[in-house]
């Protein structure tokens, strides 16, 4: 089973430090790196931030109309950059800025080719005042937070894109879990959906997740793959306040043995 051993969400050491705890390449497939970003962050950080973004990137961030859209944008992408120089290269400002990234047909980012030899997968997920940005070596791998704060009728949107028997299972419960199992169902299910590269394509209720707060989170059923529930494991992520999380990793590395994955959890 995948899980967190330790939840402490730990600083990302310096590019200067040896990496001898964080190193991605050290750990090798048997361990998934979440990596937590504040976005609150004031104009010299983004100013700095925005030194590591190429001309499409930056061009890409000032079509935002807003601020706090294009602020999520620069910081995010920056801080994927950073992290992958961390984990694969030398950590340096010039590693980061050089890398590749490229968007498959779904939107989801990925690496034009190997960094140094290694098979870095990623994925990016914001919501709020925080980035998530999940980084395994030869698994695929899906990330979602969202912040729990929005008022909309969460029963007619679950009875509107959840599975028939998701949305059973959170009518039955207690009128004050329903907003957590809310979330619970809807970072799961989207970070399956990111894990396999569909996106929402694929139809929320087409596979069901577990959702009761207390229950451990699984892939319960996968009509449009009987088989693909066995092959992904879901973790929650300890985030706090009001923000819920979830990661889905695949089970099986890119040698296509079954191995478990030690999740760990860093702070940018």
């Amino acid at each position: 089973m995948t899980d967190i051993r330790d939840p402490t969400w730990r600083p990302v050491p310096a590019a200067t430090d040896p990496l001898t705890s964080a190193n991605a390449v050290e750990c090798g497939d048997a361990c998934l790196d979440v990596l937590r970003v504040r976005l609150d962050v004031d104009n010299s950080e983004v100013a700095r931030c925005e030194s590591l973004l190429t001309d499409d990137e930056r061009t890409r961030a000032a079509r935002f109309r807003f601020d706090d859209k294009r602020r999520e944008f620069t910081v995010t992408r920056a801080a994927l950059r950073r992290v992958l120089s961390l984990w694969f290269l030398d950590g340096s400002d010039d590693a980061a800025r050089g890398i590749t990234l490229k968007s498959g047909s779904h939107g989801k980012p990925f690496l034009e080719a190997p960094l140094d030899g290694h098979d870095a997968r990623f994925n990016v997920s914001h919501s709020a005042d925080i980035a998530l940005i999940a980084v395994a070596t030869g698994r695929a791998v899906g990330v979602d937070v969202e912040h729990t704060g929005r008022t909309s009728d969460l029963l007619r949107l679950a009875e509107r894109y959840f599975s028939p028997n998701e949305s059973a299972a959170l009518n039955a419960l207690p009128s004050d879990r329903q907003r957590l199992g809310f979330f619970n169902c809807w970072t799961r299910k989207e970070a399956y959906l990111k894990a396999i590269g569909r996106g929402i394509t694929l139809g929320l209720s087409r596979f069901d997740v577990s959702l009761r707060p207390g229950d451990e989170p699984r892939l319960i059923e996968t009509r449009h793959d009987a088989d693909d529930a066995q092959r992904w494991s879901v973790v929650d992520l300890p985030l706090g306040g009001e923000y819920v999380g979830a990661v889905v990793v695949a089970m099986q590395n890119a040698k296509c043995k079954m191995q478990n994955a030690e999740v760990r959890l860093w702070e940018v």
